[in-house]
């Protein structure tokens, strides 16, 4: 790593000529190879749109991320409604079916009991009647 300048970079970037964009001589790296002050200027540049573009990719999956988050909220409410509504169709549908079965079976209580009545009805009749031609007969 580069801590202090070399004496010839250091003397080289205190002489820049102002009206020209790189020093008058050529920089050193920390290993004393001369680089030109364009392509420590690209480096620069690179890196730093290298770090933009880092920056916005985590931008976008972390955004990436939201929206999965909520789209799986939004189904799993979706399915908790789904399944509210199902389970509240089935029990009226039961309570229907349980309804009209005691209907049923009272209806059919009744019509036992009536066809009883009758048939008792009839016997009675009957018997009345034999007693009476029993009585008249003799």
């Amino acid at each position: 790593m580069l801590t202090t300048l070399p004496p010839s970079c250091a003397s080289c970037l205190k002489i820049w000529e102002l009206d020209r964009l790189e020093p008058s001589c050529p920089v050193q790296a920390c290993n004393g190879i001369a680089l030109p002050f364009v392509v420590v200027v690209v480096v620069v540049v690179v890196v730093v749109v290298v770090a933009v573009v880092v920056v916005v990719v985590v931008v976008v999956v972390a955004a990436a991320v939201v929206v999965v988050v909520v789209v799986a909220v939004v189904v799993v409410v979706v399915v908790a409604v789904v399944v509210v509504v199902v389970v509240v169709v089935v029990v009226v549908v039961v309570v229907v079916v349980v309804v009209v079965v005691v209907v049923v079976a009272v209806v059919v209580v009744a019509v036992v009991v009536a066809v009883v009545v009758v048939a008792v009805v009839v016997v009675a009749v009957v018997v009345v009647a034999v007693v009476v031609a029993v009585v008249v007969v003799q």
